[in-house]
């Protein structure tokens, strides 16, 4: 579903679900929230997302 999503809606989801997901004070920056959403459309196999 997200990987269909508009562009702006794709990248709150995923920036909320891994800023809830880590428990950090800081939301995840815009680099990592593109490299998960280059996996979710399949472009690239898996990603680093730190912490």
């Amino acid at each position: 579903a997200v990987a269909a999503a508009p562009e702006v809606i794709a990248r709150l989801a995923i920036r909320r679900w891994l800023w809830q997901g880590a428990g950090n004070d800081h939301p995840p920056d815009l680099a990592t929230v593109d490299r998960v959403l280059e996996v979710a459309r399949l472009h690239t196999a898996a990603t680093d997302v730190g912490g």
